[in-house]
């Protein structure tokens, strides 16, 4: 799925410069191979928050930072068209 565009969404890589925007769905491996996703909520200076599960709360959702641009876990987003 990563890699191509689906439908309306249009699948944008992480080319160390560009950002994801609200409503993006970021796609991450964070060093391994294991897909991660997160659903972008804001973007400023270079930082993003993003809602996503799996990380600290047993699948919980939470709110979260993450440092950009230049992060090589981002592998990239899905932008709705």
């Amino acid at each position: 799925m990563v890699g191509k565009n689906h439908g309306r969404l249009q699948w944008i890589a992480n080319n160390g410069t560009n950002k994801p925007q609200p409503n993006d769905l970021a796609i991450s491996t964070f060093g391994g191979t294991r897909g991660h996703i997160s659903y972008v909520i804001a973007v400023g200076g270079d930082k993003y928050s993003v809602i996503e599960s799996n990380k600290g709360w047993n699948g919980y959702l939470s709110k979260s930072d993450h440092a950009y641009p230049g992060n090589k876990d981002v592998k990239g987003w899905f932008r709705l068209q």
